[in-house]
């Protein structure tokens, strides 16, 4: 029996939106956060720009939602938490600048073990190490912070 799965990239223009939007995902709709990077070269997923530069980098995570994790559920009831997903705030409003891509969108940019190239792309091993380099590299600083978000760091 065939495994029915969405795969997504979600890219975050601030360290505080990666962390709501981590938390969001995985606790609303039971699904793990799988990768973790920053990608600090634009690309473009269909006809969107998605819009990041070396000292300015989005903060990215990608995940999957299938048909037999967290319960067995059917096609039509993965392509709904798919459609929940899409219409977070995180997502639809444009001028946070963020977005979320399926992983067939960005073909072009995937290296034979379907991650983004490391020319586009760096992966950590979990959020805290990304956290912790991007602060350690002046990518945010806690004062952006909100309080409700400091016990995360």
């Amino acid at each position: 029996m065939n495994m029915y799965s969405k795969e997504f990239n979600c890219f975050f223009s601030t360290i505080s939106d990666y962390i709501r939007a981590q938390d969001c995902i995985s606790l609303e709709f039971g699904v793990a956060i799988i990768k973790h990077f920053l990608l600090h070269k634009s690309i473009m997923c269909e006809d969107e720009l998605i819009d990041a530069k070396q000292k300015r980098p989005l903060f990215c995570f990608y995940f999957e939602i299938r048909d037999s994790f967290p319960n067995k559920r059917s096609v039509q009831e993965v392509d709904k938490e798919v459609e929940k997903v899409r219409n977070l705030d995180f997502f639809i409003d444009k001028s946070r600048g963020n977005y979320i891509c399926t992983m067939d969108k960005l073909k072009d940019y995937l290296n034979p073990h379907y991650d983004l190239r490391r020319d586009i792309a760096m992966y950590f091993f979990n959020s805290t190490e990304l956290v912790k380099y991007c602060y350690e590299h002046n990518l945010f600083s806690l004062d952006s912070i909100p309080e409700d978000l400091k016990p995360h760091f």
